[in-house]
């Protein structure tokens, strides 16, 4: 089975691809690189690689192509914020043309990274939201994942799966790092600053490993067309209230490091929150996630222990890197 997966030079996608190569998938791997191909140098020859935009990605491309996984996209609300109109352009319009031109093509499976961002409630709704209940995200980033869903998931029939899957906020290394996302940030200011800093800490989030999710997507890859066909699934290892997640990262940080660290809890800003159930992912498919939040850290602290790392570089930062690639926006 040949692969494409878009934004395979990402987050996630970084992590994805060994996960493809060993399990006996070909990948074609479409990127623009807009964080560049060294953290990949050892990947690239034992993939396709094409250079390529997703707005403007040619009908060849999807030549010989079983199934996409599409992960590529304007991935937080600080890059969504700072150009709503190429927000929408990419996560939804290019989205939904990728979709249509997959279908053409004659690919058999259309796998789309969406997120649980969609979901958003008050700090003191402890609902758990399934996938069936109604949203309406409020948010550019979260409103141009609901959208492109919306548009996608009509596409489908028994030739043309297509599934969703809202992610929690994901947790771990990746060789292209990102330091944006609520558990890596802790730990960075932790190795930075020597302590941790929470927002208020009431907000709740549904968190999953990075290694889980890339599990996910070859679980969906195999599983029973009948099982995921037109259905959306939430991905999480479980829902944290933040001030407890920063506690649990300060006792692992504590253990392995053999230091304290303190613990600084500032005033409230504005923030999301949203709790949701897994539920659905596990009796579809019989699997769920097992990377607690504690694997997420000592993956982290294997990878940047007693290393020289700029923690302020663009590199690490989806939106400063945007500002640098788009200085006419700001």
């Amino acid at each position: 089975m040949r692969v494409m997966v878009t934004g395979g030079a990402g987050y996630i996608g970084s992590v994805l691809l060994p996960h493809l190569i060993k399990a006996g998938y070909r990948v074609r791997l479409v990127d623009k690189f807009f964080f560049g191909q060294a953290h990949l140098r050892a990947l690239l020859a034992k993939v396709e690689v094409v250079r390529a935009d997703i707005c403007t990605l040619k009908q060849s491309a999807f030549d010989n192509v079983d199934a996409v996984i599409h992960l590529a996209a304007l991935s937080n609300d600080p890059m969504a914020n700072f150009s709503p109109e190429l927000n929408y352009y990419i996560n939804t319009e290019a989205t939904a043309r990728m979709g249509r031109l997959a279908k053409r093509a004659g690919v058999s499976r259309f796998i789309f990274a969406s997120s649980c961002s969609i979901y958003q409630q008050k700090a003191n709704d402890h609902h758990l939201y399934k996938e069936s209940d109604p949203v309406g995200p409020k948010e550019y980033y979260s409103h141009s994942k609901y959208l492109a869903e919306q548009l996608l998931l009509p596409l489908a029939e028994d030739k043309f799966v297509v599934t969703v899957l809202r992610k929690g906020t994901v947790g771990g290394y990746s060789p292209r790092l990102r330091l944006d996302l609520v558990v890596n940030t802790m730990v960075k200011t932790a190795l930075s600053l020597g302590k941790l800093v929470v927002n208020d800490g009431k907000q709740h989030r549904p968190l999953v490993d990075i290694q889980d999710v890339a599990k996910a997507y070859l679980v969906l890859l195999k599983a029973p067309k009948e099982k995921i066909n037109r259905q959306i699934f939430n991905l999480a290892y479980k829902n944290y209230s933040i001030l407890p997640l920063a506690r649990e990262v300060r006792r692992v940080l504590q253990r392995e490091l053999k230091k304290d660290f303190d613990l600084e809890i500032r005033n409230r800003v504005k923030d999301r929150t949203y709790r949701v159930s897994m539920r659905k992912l596990t009796q579809a498919v019989s699997w769920k996630p097992r990377g607690t939040m504690k694997k997420s850290v000592q993956g982290l602290l294997r990878q940047l222990r007693g290393k020289k790392i700029d923690f302020a570089h663009p590199f690490y930062y989806n939106i400063e890197r945007m500002k640098q690639l788009f200085p006419k926006l700001t």
